[in-house]
């Protein structure tokens, strides 16, 4: 299906439909995501996996209660035959033992295909951990998987531990094998750009990994609660600059994205960083099809401009 990871890559997310909608629900959104593929040329689909937990911070709050929905790997070898793109799914690997592991990702890409995956460690500390950590998944994905295959992990800019710097966890990853880094959620260009130097600095293997960053276009004022229960982190300043004028958050909120890509490019720039950028744009919950297509024009232009 073509090399998708490249310093200019544009990707979307798409959310697995509930699986109560059956199979109409899923050609529905089939034929949505048909529509947004025309209207942009992309270069691959990121499949997140929707799994049932608890709010990632204290203002978070979910605007309706968990359904379970078609699997990542269903999707993709969906996608993949309908449309010839590449995919990339998620999966949480600490939820399940390590064994069930195993079987899902020779599951993933042998029944369906799957070339690319994301895999996630887990919401919260304190979540149960029946499986392996991501370093340990990681090794596991590329000891069975053919070396065609590509692992990715999540960054989260901005991370503060007392255990390890972020830029630090990611140059382990890297020197194990991880082939990209998809980040959280931004609406900030510092904290990406502060791990850009770190990278630069002080991580030789990821200093070279490509980077996808994500960008959420914002629907309402409503829609806050349910990014802050994923975890995003959206500060009160800039949630009340997009929200000042209700009718329009939206425009407000692509417009303010586009900047942050702007920032992050021009940061890169004048680091030097060896990093190649991608975006991630990742609709959360209903989105106009015009936003999606309205934010990934342009930010293209930005790339095209710096």
């Amino acid at each position: 299906m073509g090399h998708w990871l490249h310093g200019d890559t544009t990707i979307l997310e798409f959310v697995p439909p509930p699986r109560r909608r059956g199979a109409e629900g899923l050609e529905r959104r089939l034929r949505r995501l048909e529509r947004e593929l025309e209207g942009f040329p992309f270069d691959a689909v990121n499949i997140p996996e929707i799994r049932e937990e608890e709010s990632r911070s204290a203002g978070g709050e979910r605007v309706s209660p968990f359904e379970p929905r078609f699997s990542g790997p269903e999707i993709a070898a969906e996608i993949g035959r309908r449309f010839g793109l590449p995919t990339i799914v998620n999966h949480v690997v600490t939820a399940r033992p390590r064994r069930d592991l195993i079987l899902w990702l020779r599951e993933a890409h042998e029944r369906h295909g799957v070339e690319n995956f994301v895999l996630v460690g887990p919401a919260r500390r304190t979540d149960p951990r029946p499986g392996p950590p991501v370093p340990e998944a990681n090794e596991i994905a590329k000891g069975i998987l053919p070396t065609s295959v590509r692992i990715g992990n999540i960054c989260i800019p901005g991370r503060i531990s007392a255990e390890v710097e972020e830029s630090e966890r990611m140059e382990g990853k890297a020197r194990g094998g991880v082939d990209f880094f998809t980040s959280q959620i931004l609406y900030r260009a510092t904290p990406f750009i502060d791990l850009l130097r770190a990278l630069a600095e002080r991580s030789p293997a990821a200093g070279r990994a490509p980077l996808l960053v994500s960008l959420c276009p914002l629907r309402s004022p409503a829609s806050i609660g349910f990014l802050r229960w994923l975890g995003v982190e959206l500060d009160e300043r800039t949630a009340s600059e997009l929200t000042r004028d209700p009718d329009r958050t939206l425009e407000r909120s692509i417009e303010h994205l586009t900047r942050v890509w702007s920032r992050i490019r021009a940061g890169a720039e004048d680091l030097r960083s060896a990093n190649p950028l991608g975006l991630n744009i990742a609709p959360v919950g209903p989105m106009p099809r015009s936003a999606t297509l309205h934010l990934a024009r342009s930010t293209r232009a930005v790339a095209r401009e710096v």
